[in-house]
């Protein structure tokens, strides 16, 4: 069995979007030959209702999982983004302006604080238990920078994973000698791994045209689907429509404008929440959005702080599955993962996006609709068009599951993992 030193700084029972992929790979791997010793943070600061205690039950036995201690500083004395503290996210107010001030000042995010006791324990992990690669997954991207040197310092191979872009990414790299320091620590991390992988063919492409001379390193492996998951689909026999969303809204994810769109749509056609609801759970960052969601008895906020597990995400109770992407969030090239979630279930998708790889992907399938973040009239039909797919049938045989199954995935990962090494220059 071949040792992996895997890097996720969120992992369960952590419960979050980006947490889903690392999960998945730990879970498949022991059956791939490869045993994962797992690095995350410290759980100290998360509450309860960011947990998700069903995971760490499908892990392998051999499976080993090591965080490191103490407090997350940034969130606990700089920002909490588990809670809603409306002083801290609005926009005017002294301490806004601060913490945007600091946000910026930290390179590459928050989480380069996690860089020291990453690699002391990192170190002693990789010596104790003989693991011969590492293997990271961003962001954080500061985590690549603790692998990049523990794979120099070990002289051990290195896999990177990377979920959302980081240079070229409005999301991360917001000023202008972070751009330039990025665009130096990517060329120099690329050129030091074994493999780089990426998750939508845009990010791709952009990465292999940065860094062209290495091409044959760089691989796509998506998101997708867990078939452990699967539950064959029942037919609706609930009058009640649900739309879903799941996720933060912040001020660049703003569901003003849908909101007014649905608010309207149901007027127009005399609904009320016995005939169709819409539900939100995450994070609201932004108390600007509160008098909206609380506008209309069609709403439903359920905070993380309440208890919502990965399979309430993605349960028979949810009819239509809303998706929200903003170029400035980095949406123009990231696809969520609970997009093929819903794909495989065949349930109807309403993406609201501003174009980018979103969009481009659900081209591709029956029962998706695509729409602007801005335009009222063209919601409102979209909205009705997929209340229209509501019942039909015909995804599944759209999509190319073997593609994106997790399990096929991370014999993809096994394979990039299996090769011989090969030396790498610093």
């Amino acid at each position: 069995m071949k040792k992996l030193f895997f890097i996720s700084y969120n992992f369960p029972p952590f419960s979050s979007g980006g947490v889903i992929r690392a999960h998945s790979f730990v879970k498949y791997l022991p059956k791939n030959g490869i045993i994962p010793f797992v690095l995350s943070a410290s759980l100290d600061d998360v509450p309860e209702g960011r947990k998700d205690n069903s995971f760490l039950p499908q892990y392998d036995p051999s499976v080993q999982i090591f965080r490191t201690k103490g407090q997350h500083f940034f969130e606990k004395f700089i920002f909490n983004p588990y809670a809603f503290r409306p002083g801290l996210t609005n926009k005017g107010s002294l301490k806004g302006k601060l913490l945007k001030i600091v946000k910026k000042m930290i390179f590459p995010d928050p989480e380069i604080y996690w860089l020291l006791p990453a690699m002391v324990l990192g170190n002693r992990i990789i010596k104790k238990y003989k693991c011969s690669i590492i293997f990271v997954t961003a962001p954080p991207h500061s985590t690549m920078i603790a692998a990049y040197l523990l794979s120099v310092f070990h002289r051990i191979p290195l896999i990177i994973d990377l979920r959302d872009d980081w240079v070229g990414n409005p999301f991360y790299t917001r000023t202008v000698v972070g751009k330039l320091v990025a665009e130096l620590l990517e060329k120099v991390i690329v050129r030091r791994a074994q493999s780089v992988i990426t998750v939508t063919k845009i990010s791709y492409d952009l990465l292999v045209q940065r860094h062209n001379k290495y091409q044959k390193k760089i691989e796509l492996i998506p998101n997708g689907y867990d078939p452990e998951y699967i539950k064959p689909v029942q037919p609706r026999r609930r009058k009640n429509i649900v739309f879903h969303y799941g996720g933060t809204l912040t001020r660049n994810r703003d569901p003003r404008t849908f909101l007014r769109a649905a608010s309207e749509y149901c007027a127009e056609h005399k609904l009320n929440s016995d005939d169709i609801s819409f539900e939100f759970v995450g994070n609201v960052v932004d108390p600007e959005f509160l008098p909206s969601l609380q506008s209309s008895e069609l709403f439903r906020i359920i905070p993380n702080m309440e208890y919502v597990t990965y399979q309430r995400h993605i349960s028979e109770n949810v009819d239509i599955i809303l998706i929200f992407q903003s170029k400035t969030d980095g949406g123009e090239t990231a696809i969520p993962g609970k997009l093929y979630d819903a794909i495989i279930r065949q349930k109807p998708i309403l993406s609201i996006t501003e174009g980018g790889a979103v969009d481009d992907f659900l081209k591709t399938y029956p029962t998706a609709a695509t729409t602007s973040i801005t335009d009222i009239q063209e919601i409102k039909n979209s909205i009705d068009l997929v209340i229209g797919y509501c019942g039909t049938k015909g995804q599944m045989d759209t999509l190319p599951s073997k593609e994106f199954s997790r399990i096929e995935q991370t014999k993809r990962l096994a394979h990039l993992v299996m090769m011989n090494p090969q030396t790498r220059k610093l």
